[in-house]
């Protein structure tokens, strides 16, 4: 059985061909806040993640028009005319200091491009600030010579924890978390930091891909509660699972995501019609989505003969503090858990489609996230 996860991707058609664009980091985008400490500690140059633009043409590694806007909450982030240096990168600070636009080089194949990137350099987490934040990019790629507009957007998890609680985040090892070869293999490892921000000792840890079986964490290259996935175990996109383990007890959860850009199949999520998986909801306001697979050269919905039917659509619902929702009757456009865990989203036409209400978010949070899983297989 093949397995493709999503969860936040942006995507827009041009004539039937497709543009990819991607927000990734380079370190994990989970800040904790207790009291007046800031979990991991982003005023410290080795603890700064940086966000970074993939931008696919089809299959092809491509460059945006250089009128592009960053911006913060929705809001855009201006920045310093005068150019700066920060951690041996050239680029222009933001007037508020917590950002920086730089650029980072990007290899998918055989092509090379330097791409826009945002380094975070100072702690987003503070005591008015414990919810979800979002990054987005705003750009533009000329098709045919005419400029077509994307947006992408990706999440800053930020969690408040108290004395005695515990904060988890995942790091990659040298910062690769995208699939961009056959064969390769994608390292990370789980650092568990206490109310004082210092990383706590004597855990353990255990792993799960796309919800599959748990794996204990290991000691690889150095890492101790590391783990691998392997280019052949990943089908577009991948999620991974990992619960922090003290005297017993998991104490924290963390959820990463892997992306293979080399692998054909893509599973597509459309909101409200339009292009984009990125919901902002006014009282009263529902968020249609639909998701199908297809490949990144042609949205149509794959199938036929030699290649797999995505039967199954199904999804794992999260509130504002990554705690996965298990209530049955959420709402009439959302199913209830079935045996095996997951909600089997109806399908037609090879499109599974779901239906979130302003007041269901707001139950939960205000911020409600789901991990889309597509696969071959039967649902329950």
């Amino acid at each position: 059985m093949s397995t493709i996860s999503n969860r936040f991707y942006i995507t827009s058609l041009e004539d039937g061909v497709t543009l990819h664009g991607n927000l990734e980091s380079d370190r994990s985008l989970s800040q904790g806040w207790n009291k007046n400490v800031a979990v991991p500690d982003w005023t410290v140059a080795a603890n700064q993640p940086t966000v970074y633009l993939t931008l696919l043409s089809g299959s092809t590694l491509v460059v945006p028009n250089n009128n592009f806007t960053w911006k913060y909450n929705g809001v855009a982030i201006e920045f310093s005319s005068q150019q700066s240096t920060v951690g041996g990168q050239s680029g222009y600070l933001s007037t508020d200091g917590k950002f920086f636009k730089t650029t980072k080089s990007v290899t998918y194949g055989a092509s090379t491009q330097n791409m826009p990137a945002l380094r975070i350099v100072a702690n987003l987490a503070a005591s008015d600030n414990a919810d979800v934040d979002t990054i987005a990019f705003e750009g533009s790629y000329s098709l045919g010579g005419s400029p077509v507009n994307f947006v992408c957007s990706t999440q800053v998890r930020i969690s408040s924890f108290k004395d005695g609680s515990y904060f988890g985040v995942v790091e990659f090892v040298n910062g690769t978390k995208v699939i961009t070869a056959p064969g390769q293999t994608i390292t990370m490892y789980g650092v568990l930091y206490d109310a004082t921000g210092s990383p706590v000792s004597g855990i353990s840890t255990q792993w799960s891909l796309n919800g599959g079986s748990a794996t204990a964490g290991q000691t690889i290259s150095g890492h101790t509660n590391a783990y691998q996935v392997s280019e052949g175990s990943v089908t577009d996109h991948a999620t991974v699972r990992c619960d922090f383990v003290k005297d017993g007890n998991v104490v924290y959860t963390e959820f990463v995501y892997v992306d293979d850009m080399q692998d054909p199949e893509f599973l597509y999520i459309q909101y409200n019609g339009a292009n984009g998986n990125a919901a902002s909801l006014r009282k009263g306001e529902t968020a249609t989505f639909q998701m199908w697979v297809g490949t990144r050269d042609d949205p149509s919905v794959l199938g036929g003969t030699g290649s797999p039917t995505y039967n199954t659509i199904k999804v794992k619902l999260y509130d504002s503090l990554g705690v996965e929702i298990t209530a049955s009757g959420l709402a009439t456009n959302i199913p209830d858990r079935g045996a095996d865990g997951y909600r089997n989203l109806p399908m037609s036409g090879g499109k599974a489609t779901i239906a979130v209400h302003d007041d269901t978010s707001r139950a939960y949070g205000k911020n409600m996230f789901g991990i889309v899983y597509a696969s071959t297989g039967s649902g329950s």
